[in-house]
């Protein structure tokens, strides 16, 4: 039962965090891309895309890894969760030093 909930809590935030950065996804690649389009370029001011669905994958490309850099930090916590009461405290604490530690880097 609580497996199953925070699956859908997570797969719910995924599909929420998606919709609201497809929205945005010009927006986003506008920023990721900013320092490319405003060197001083006289011919090409923007992307040239040498297949008609190359824009859409762009766009959806970027909408899944942005999705899953925010809900990162929402799955770490469901999955920490949920594996809490199988290790002792001492052993919960070191692996939360070591998840901390690797999200720094």
């Amino acid at each position: 039962q609580e497996i199953r909930n925070r699956v859908m809590y997570s797969l719910f935030s995924m599909v929420l965090t998606f919709g609201v950065v497809y929205l945005y996804s010009e927006k986003f690649l506008y920023f990721l891309t900013k320092s490319f389009i405003l060197l001083d370029f006289p011919k090409h001011r923007g992307f040239i895309f040498t297949d008609m669905t190359e824009a859409l994958v762009t766009h959806f490309y970027m909408s899944f890894l942005a999705t899953f850099l925010f809900s990162l930090p929402f799955l770490i916590y469901n999955i920490l969760s949920f594996l809490k009461p199988s290790f002792y405290n001492f052993d919960f604490s070191k692996i939360l030093k070591e998840i901390v530690s690797l999200l720094w880097i």
